[in-house]
């Protein structure tokens, strides 16, 4: 199955709303999310699997980060991005977890060992992934559209898409008996609360939305100033990587089919 859009590119914001939608609704019907849902249909141990594999695209969002962060010229695109990544390591003194300790709990809540966790490895098609995103953060190309990629990657493949996999996830999660909130046993501390800051919560275009509260919103801003004062051209520009984008990681997930 193709997650190819088979419609001209998005010419205006008000296209690029509808192309993002489609686009989500078309990875989000991927036989994995829908595989996963029952533990009829996905074991646990199957879960695990993806979960794990899933991890190593966690450890990436850092790496992308910084390497976008050295690419970007627009200074409040730069500092809205230090100031996302820095939000994955709170507690300047060392007393508090990482994002990414905070995913290892998680796990751990959903009936995985530390040493499953810690001995894993990513499989062929993970690392695939991994190389694809690598390859994306640095094509050569014209430098205004470049910005525009920098930060459609950033926004697209670090928090909008990263929520609506969570979403995904949490029907299940919550079946194997992760909460949103109360009893720190069984509380989410990662993927429940990544699921609400990375969402997309306006459109593009859309007035008085006042200080944005997400990351994919706060980046959303940046981008549709960039994307306005292209015009159409930085519109498609963005639609085309947010279409790769999609088809690789509908790609990863083919692996759990």
């Amino acid at each position: 199955m193709t997650t190819k859009a088979k419609v001209r590119l998005p010419q205006n914001l008000d296209d690029l709303n509808q192309w993002e939608t489609k686009l989500i609704e078309q990875f989000c019907s991927h036989p994995t999310f829908v595989k996963l849902r029952s533990p009829s249909t996905m074991p646990i141990g199957e879960l695990h699997q993806l979960l794990l594999q899933r991890r190593f695209l966690s450890f990436a969002f850092t790496v992308v980060y910084d390497m976008a962060i050295d690419g970007i010229t627009h200074q409040a695109a730069k500092e809205t991005a230090r100031a996302i990544l820095r939000e994955e390591y709170p507690g300047e003194n060392g007393d508090q977890e990482s994002h990414r300790e905070l995913l290892v709990l998680d796990l751990i809540k959903l009936g995985l060992t530390r040493q499953e966790i810690s001995r894993s490895t990513p499989s062929p098609q993970t690392i695939r992934g991994l190389s694809s995103m690598l390859q994306m953060l640095t094509q050569v190309e014209d430098d205004a559209l470049y910005q525009i990629r920098l930060i459609t990657i950033l926004r697209f493949w670090g928090e909008v898409l990263v929520s609506e996999e969570y979403k995904q996830f949490w029907f299940r999660m919550e079946q194997e008996g992760l909460i949103k909130r109360g009893d720190p046993k069984k509380r989410s501390r990662f993927y429940y609360p990544h699921l609400v800051h990375d969402e997309r919560e306006h459109n593009f275009g859309t007035t008085d939305i006042g200080d944005p509260r997400t990351h994919s919103d706060r980046l959303g801003n940046i981008l549709e100033d960039m994307t306005t004062q292209l015009g159409y051209a930085g519109v498609e520009h963005c639609a085309k990587v947010e279409q790769a984008i999609v088809d690789m990681k509908y790609q990863f997930y083919n692996q759990f089919v």
